[in-house]
C-alpha cells in the first residue's frame, strides 16, 4: 500500500499497524499511544485523526487478518468478483449460474479460513460474526468499491449486504426493492450497534476517569495524612531536641560549678598542705629547742 510523506505518512503507518498487527484487546491502548506520539512530535492533525480511528469489530478484524495473511486467496476472490459483475452486466445466465455456485463455495471456505486465523490468534468467532464475515465477502464480490475497502485490510465494520446491483437474471422486479430494504435494515442495525458500542465506550471511559479521580483523591488524602503525621513527628522531635538542649545546658552549668568547686577544693587542699608543713616544721623546731634546753640544763648540773 502506498504511503504519503510527512504527517500523512504518520497516519498511514498508524492505520496499517492498528488494523494489520494489533490484537483487538490492545487496539485502544496502542491507538492512544500512537496519537500521543504524534502530538509530542507536533503533528496535531494526524494525532487527532489517529485518535478517531475506531476499534474494529471482531468480524472486521478477522476479515482484515485474512486479507493480510492470505494475499493469494484474496486476489482469487477479487478476480471472481470481477467475473461475476461482468457476467451480470452481460446478462449471461449460464455464466452467472456457474459463477454463483463458485461464489457460494468460495465465500463459505474463505469465511472458515478467516475464523481459523482468528482462532490461532486467540479469538473465537461466533455464529453472528461468521455471518458478518460471509456478508462482507459477498459485498466484496458484488461491488467494486466494497472490494477495494475489503482488500485494504482496514475495515472497522463488516461491509453491508450487497445492493440490488447484482440481481440474477429472471429474479423478478421485486428483488431490487427487497434488496434495498434489506440494506436499509442492515444499515440501521449497524448504526444501532455502533451507537451502543459508542455509549458503552463512553461509559467505560467515564468509569475509568471516575476511578482514576477516586484513586487520585484517595492518594491525595493518604499523602495529606502522611504529611500531617510527618509534621507531628517533626514537632515532637523538635520539642525533644529543645528539652535535651535545655538539659544539656543545665548539665553544662552543673559541670562548670563542679569544676569551680573542684578548683576551690584543690586550692584549699594546697593551703592545708602548706599549713600542715609549716606546723610540722614549727613542731620540729620547738622539739629541737626543747632538747637543746634540756641538754643545757643537764650540763649545769641540775
Amino acid at each position: 500500500m502506498a504511503r504519503q510523506d510527512g504527517s500523512g505518512g504518520r497516519l498511514e503507518a498508524a492505520a496499517d499497524r492498528l488494523y494489520g498487527d494489533v490484537d483487538p484487546k490492545e487496539f485502544t491502548a496502542v491507538r492512544d499511544e500512537l496519537a500521543a506520539r504524534a502530538r509530542r512530535a507536533g503533528d496535531r492533525q494526524p494525532a487527532q485523526a489517529i485518535a478517531r480511528l475506531r476499534k474494529p469489530t471482531i468480524a472486521a478484524w478477522a476479515s482484515n487478518l485474512f486479507v493480510r495473511r492470505r494475499p493469494a486467496e484474496t486476489a482469487g476472490l477479487l478476480r471472481l468478483g470481477a467475473q461475476l459483475r461482468e457476467a451480470f452486466a452481460s446478462a449471461d445466465r449460464d455464466q452467472v449460474r456457474e459463477l454463483t455456485r463458485q461464489q457460494r463455495r468460495l465465500v463459505a471456505a474463505l469465511a472458515r479460513r478467516a475464523a481459523d486465523l482468528a482462532a490461532q490468534e486467540g479469538h473465537r468467532i461466533g455464529t453472528g460474526a461468521q455471518s458478518e464475515i460471509e456478508q462482507t465477502l459477498r459485498a466484496a464480490l458484488a461491488d467494486e468499491g466494497a472490494a477495494r475497502q475489503w482488500a485494504s485490510g482496514r475495515l472497522q465494520r463488516p461491509l453491508p449486504p450487497p445492493t440490488a446491483g447484482l440481481v440474477a437474471p429472471g429474479a423478478g422486479p421485486e428483488a431490487a426493492p427487497a434488496a434495498r430494504d434489506a440494506q436499509r435494515a442492515e444499515e440501521r442495525r449497524r448504526a444501532d450497534a455502533e451507537r451502543r458500542e459508542q455509549e458503552q465506550q463512553r461509559a467505560a471511559e467515564r468509569k475509568t476517569a471516575r476511578q482514576a479521580a477516586e484513586d487520585t483523591a484517595a492518594g491525595l488524602r493518604a499523602r495529606e495524612d502522611e504529611h500531617r503525621r510527618a509534621r507531628a513527628d517533626a514537632q515532637r522531635a523538635r520539642e525533644d531536641a529543645d528539652a535535651a538542649h535545655r538539659r544539656a545546658q543545665v548539665m553544662a552549668e552543673q559541670l562548670r560549678r563542679a569544676e569551680k568547686a573542684a578548683q576551690q577544693a584543690g586550692q584549699h587542699h594546697r593551703q592545708a598542705e602548706e599549713q600542715a608543713t609549716a606546723a610540722e616544721e614549727a613542731v620540729a623546731g620547738a622539739r629541737r629547742r626543747a632538747e637543746e634546753a634540756a641538754a643545757h640544763l643537764k650540763r649545769l648540773g641540775g
